[in-house]
């Protein structure tokens, strides 16, 4: 949920002058030059997400499983895991790329050749 503030922008706030994209106007509306937006982002924010209607089945069982009736649990759950194993991921390859060109040619030779016989085997 989020509550949001505008100004109400006056015909003199857009660059042009022009009002802001009345009904009559043909021209496409224009953006005010001197609004402002204040958001307030509380615990939650409400979206709409498409879904199969075989994973809507799945999540439903999921959540019906941990005693909620909707799936939004289901849906939080997923996204704090998928979120934590990307910033794990960028971490290891950040990590990885910090290693490249500390191997000694007879080390990385060796290396290449074990996982060359490892694709072969």
């Amino acid at each position: 949920m989020f509550a949001a503030a505008h100004s109400t922008p006056k015909s003199t706030d857009f660059a042009d002058g022009d009002s802001h994209g009345s009904a009559s106007s043909s021209r496409p509306s224009r953006q005010p030059t001197g609004s402002t937006c204040t958001c307030i982002y509380t615990r939650n924010m409400r979206t709409t997400i498409e879904l199969k209607p075989e994973h809507r089945a799945k999540l439903l069982e999921l959540a019906a499983r941990q005693g909620e009736k909707g799936f939004s649990s289901v849906i939080a759950e997923a996204i704090e895991s998928h979120l934590a194993r990307t910033a794990e991921n960028d971490e290891a390859r950040r990590r990885a790329l910090q290693l490249r060109g500390t191997l000694s040619r007879k080390d990385a030779d060796g290396l290449r050749h074990t996982a060359e016989a490892l694709r072969d085997s």
